[in-house]
């Protein structure tokens, strides 16, 4: 779990992020909804740890979103997820839907994409930019390159 992009999140308009590397997911929901349960949640680290903590703090009869592509096969408890009548669905490509939601959003101010964009280059300069990529790989986000 990186903190510099728990930053972007917070810059892009993500009110609450939370390190589970550093806090534990269940102390952080209960700080952030006290007493109350949340029945849904979205997967965006790619890392075990990160769907465990999920499944173990999600409302029974929840739904999990798995957005992130892990790198590592995870071991689940599959028991545990029909015991409590998890629901996780994946989804990888976006639909028409997904992007006239995220139009309506960007347009709105609700979701800031500027924090994200790390460099612009012109489209000559193409090595160069893939070059960035690598060498700043733990501090940026999205390279542009104008055609």
């Amino acid at each position: 779990v990186s903190d510099f992009r728990l930053e972007i999140a917070r810059k892009c308009g993500i009110i609450d992020t939370l390190n589970v590397a550093k806090t534990p997911l269940k102390e952080g929901a209960k700080r952030l909804f006290g007493d109350e349960d949340f029945q849904a949640a979205f997967e965006v680290a790619g890392v075990e740890s990160s769907i465990r903590s999920l499944m173990e703090c999600i409302e029974k009869g929840s739904t999990i979103v798995v957005v992130a592509v892990f790198g590592k096969d995870p071991s689940l408890n599959m028991f545990y997820l029909g015991e409590h009548e998890l629901k996780v669905n994946g989804t990888m490509m976006y639909r028409h839907e997904d992007y006239l939601t995220a139009i309506d959003q960007v347009s709105s101010g609700a979701i800031r994409l500027e924090p994200l964009i790390s460099n612009h280059f012109p489209f000559e300069q193409y090595d160069e930019a893939y070059k960035f990529i690598d060498e700043h790989s733990a501090t940026s986000m999205k390279i542009i390159i104008k055609l």
